[in-house]
This record gives C-alpha cells, sequence and structure tokens, in this order.
C-alpha cells in the first residue's frame, strides 16, 4: 500500500468521511450525513471537499461502494458525476463469535477525478 492517508473531516451535518488512497487511485470509504442534514447541501459539499482533497493529493480515480436498493445514494452519485462500474455480492463483517455468511449486493462507482 503506497502513500496510504486516511483522514477523518468533521462537519456540521455529518459523522464524518474517510478514505484510503492506493497509489493514483482512492476508495471513499465512508459519506454520512445526519437526517437533519438531508436535503441541505452538506452531502454534495462534502463530496465536493473530498474529491477536491483527493485531487490535490493526485489522485486521478476515485471509487465507492453502495449497497443495492439505497436508491437515494444512487442518484446522489450519479447526480455528482459517479458512474456505476460493477455489482457484486460483498459479504458482511461479522464479529467472530458470529457464524455464517451474509452477503449483500452493492454497487461499485467510479469517478474520474483529473488534476486542479
Amino acid at each position: 500500500m503506497a502513500g496510504a492517508i486516511h483522514r477523518c473531516l468533521p462537519c456540521g451535518g455529518c459523522r464524518w468521511i474517510a478514505w484510503l488512497r492506493l497509489d493514483k487511485r482512492a476508495e471513499l470509504v465512508k459519506l454520512y450525513v445526519s437526517p437533519q442534514a438531508r436535503g441541505s447541501g452538506t452531502a454534495r459539499d462534502l463530496l465536493s471537499y473530498a474529491e477536491h482533497l483527493l485531487c490535490e493529493q493526485g489522485v486521478a480515480e476515485a471509487e465507492l461502494f453502495c449497497t443495492a436498493g439505497n436508491v437515494r445514494a444512487q442518484r446522489f452519485y450519479a447526480r455528482e458525476g459517479w458512474r456505476l462500474s460493477r455489482s457484486f455480492e460483498d459479504a458482511l463483517w461479522l464479529p467472530d463469535d458470529v457464524a455464517g455468511r451474509f452477503t449483500v449486493e452493492t454497487h461499485c462507482y467510479r469517478k474520474h477525478l483529473g488534476f486542479r
């Protein structure tokens, strides 16, 4: 893992956002906005800020994952220029003392960030 960057950005209406940089690509790991902040532009501003910071780090392309069926998130990412690249069954994390394996259909979105 070359040049990993972990950041959490506190923001008024959201919990946090984080990403992991791998060479010139990055994965947006978490983006949560509190229910009270939904529709206020907070998520758009936060995502735009994350894209800007990644761009400044020289990241050319980023990806993020969204559970299939989360229509609100899917529409938001599409509006912000993220494109669905693939869908797959992803295993959910389970504590060690929980038996079994549970999967959920997951969408992978990608966006070319370019350089600023």
